[in-house]
């Protein structure tokens, strides 16, 4: 019986060892997987912050379209009052024109 026990120690330790080899391929497995999580969690980032930037840039440019827009809406405002004045000028010069026309005849 020892040369049975010996066989049953040998298989147990073949079929040990077998396990081992299997654990550690799945321990590899593992390994490269959580690296390609990990890559992947990096690139997640890097575009995140790529996107950041890059939204901070656009909303300065608003900005600064936003104060272009008030500096014209302002000038357009200045150039119809402007222009309004002018008008009311020219009515009163008409009217003058009138009365002297009146005053001719």
């Amino acid at each position: 019986t020892t040369e049975s026990e010996i066989k049953g120690k040998r298989a147990r330790g073949e079929a040990m060892s077998e396990h081992m080899k299997n654990v550690q391929q799945e321990l590899t497995i593992t390994q490269n997987l959580v690296a390609a999580r990990l890559k992947e969690v990096e690139s997640e980032d890097h575009l995140r912050m790529i996107s950041e930037r890059e939204q901070g840039r656009i909303n300065l440019l608003v900005k600064r379209k936003n104060a272009e827009i008030g500096e014209i809406k302002e000038r357009q405002n200045t150039h119809e009052n402007n222009m309004f004045r002018y008008t009311q000028k020219i009515e009163q010069i008409k009217q003058q024109m009138k009365w002297s026309q009146k005053e001719l005849e």
